[in-house]
């Protein structure tokens, strides 16, 4: 397994092809909209969206949709290796995903982005995925819970939910998410009562775990409220400790 896959600061970052040895290897209906090459091993990490989707037109409904075209198919992720051959295809849940990678941390993982959004409702939104290989196959990375078992690093960005990264010095790398969502109970007062999850994702460099507790309350996402990091908890803290209510 290669947790990693992400390209070495001293080499090519991010590359935006429309190159017509990448055109050539894209599906019919498809067209090369990213790629990554992943320094010193001669792959690269190719993101496949219909051909009807401009630069311009996936830039339009980020976070919004509808489309400007008619049913635009899923995108695709491509590892093509060095011999221009493609290795693995992992098919994405929508038609407009991103890739992006942070180079100030040489030792992150790709990530990508795929758009859920459906321009109206709290819980809708652009959803993150950290990327790895499994027998030469791109997959997406999981990480270890306290229990044992194992979660995909997954987060979002909606109304009601919200991420944050944090680059340490030692190379590792944090990311810290909240969620909203209701308890589908009603309080004294009859008010609909929502519960709070914190996670914690932490990559090392070659593997990542996975921490978080819930307790009572409400947060909607406006930009300047996310909750401190020493909100979240640590890795000494048992997964999905829930807190009580207060009084």
């Amino acid at each position: 397994m290669k947790p990693w896959l992400a390209p070495v600061a001293r080499t090519v970052l991010v590359v935006l092809f429309p190159c017509l040895a990448l055109a050539a290897l894209a599906p019919k209906g498809y067209r090369t909209a990213q790629a990554y090459d992943l320094g010193g091993t001669g792959e690269r990490i190719v993101l496949l969206v219909d051909q009807r989707l401009t630069e311009q037109a996936m830039k339009d409904a980020w976070g919004i949709t509808p489309w400007a075209v008619k049913a635009p198919k899923a995108a695709l992720l491509q590892l093509i290796n060095r011999g221009g051959e493609v290795r693995s295809t992992l098919p994405l849940e929508g038609p407009l995903a991103r890739m992006a990678w942070q180079g100030k941390l040489p030792a992150e993982p790709v990530r990508v982005s795929v758009d859920f959004s459906a321009g109206f409702g709290s819980y809708s939104g652009p959803a993150t995925r950290w990327l790895t290989t499994q027998g030469g196959a791109l997959a997406w990375a999981k990480a270890r819970k306290e229990d044992g078992t194992e979660t995909v690093v997954q987060v979002a960005a909606t109304l009601k939910t919200a991420w944050r990264r944090r680059a340490n010095q030692d190379g590792s790398l944090d990311l810290f998410a909240i969620a909203c969502r209701p308890t589908f109970k009603t309080g004294p007062q009859g008010d609909e009562q929502f519960l709070l999850t914190y996670t914690h994702y932490r990559f090392n460099g070659d593997s990542w775990e996975h921490c978080a507790m819930e307790k009572p309350g409400f947060w909607e996402d406006e930009e300047t409220n996310f909750p401190r990091f020493s909100s979240f908890p640590s890795f000494k803290h048992h997964p999905l400790r829930v807190a009580p209510p207060k009084g």
